[in-house]
């Protein structure tokens, strides 16, 4: 199946992941012997003009991109019958996946937060929003850093606009303006996800009681005291009340990481 859109200088290994809009398989470059992960359009999805424009532009805009925490396109056929892009492959999974394995350390999470943070620096300076960060977009590459991932629903000004539905996103990482609509998304809206997933991860519980103003205050007090005004902060329902960059939010990281004892937050 594979083989037909995929060409003969890449073999294809295993299936290790499945959206709604792709399949992901792990491969080998023959001749170099690197891994990557290619990313191939589902099937059923083939001729709809709508997700192959949007798979289409995940790949443009991958490929445009040059940051050390962002995941690159490194190849691409968008023109054959099964649309396809490569990307290098990301050996120790997602956060998300390290926190089923229960292999995710206090210390460690804020690093992979502060490397998430330059990466949406350099996005937002070019007017990118992600708009869908969450723990199953970060990745974590071969040398343990993080990688964000899945451009699938970002909004880029170097890209043609798509008719979009008014709700993008995954609800329990979204703030409350993409909520209502997804053009209103904005940077301020990727450190919303970020400081979502700083709660999920921390607490493994749910982020959507964020989103309830009267249990709001309750659920942020679970955290751990020294994170408490970081994440507050970052998911504050009124735009205006984040943090203004991804820059000031990596201040406050680095500054508990300083104070950091070794023990859990």
């Amino acid at each position: 199946m594979l083989k037909h859109a995929i060409p003969d200088h890449y073999k294809v290994d295993t299936l290790v992941g499945t959206g709604s809009a792709a399949h992901v398989y792990k491969a080998v470059h023959v001749e170099s012997g690197k891994l990557l992960a290619i990313k191939q359009l589902h099937r059923r999805l083939v001729g709809k003009p709508h997700p192959f424009q949007r798979f289409c532009r995940e790949a443009l805009l991958m490929a445009s991109l040059d940051h050390p925490q962002v995941l690159r396109c490194v190849d691409r056929n968008l023109d054959c019958k099964r649309p396809w892009f490569a990307m290098p492959y990301c050996p120790g999974g997602s956060i998300a996946d390290q926190l089923v394995r229960s292999t995710l350390r206090s210390r460690q999470l804020l690093e992979y937060v502060l490397e998430t943070l330059d990466a949406l620096a350099y996005l937002h300076e070019l007017g990118i929003v992600h708009r869908d960060v969450k723990p199953e977009n970060i990745l974590i590459d071969r040398h343990g850093t993080a990688q964000l991932a899945d451009f699938g629903i970002s909004r880029s000004p170097s890209q043609p606009s798509l008719v979009e539905e008014d709700t993008l996103g995954t609800p329990s990482f979204s703030a409350p303006e993409q909520l209502q609509n997804s053009k209103s998304a904005s940077s301020v809206s990727d450190l919303y996800g970020l400081g979502a997933t700083l709660y999920v991860c921390t607490l493994r519980k749910t982020a959507i009681p964020l989103l309830i103003p009267h249990e709001r205050e309750a659920r942020l007090d679970e955290l751990p005291p020294p994170l408490r005004p970081i994440v507050r902060r970052a998911t504050a329902l009124v735009p205006s009340d984040r943090y203004p960059t991804a820059a000031a939010m990596a201040d406050d990281i680095a500054d508990l990481m300083e104070c950091w004892d070794g023990g859990l937050l």
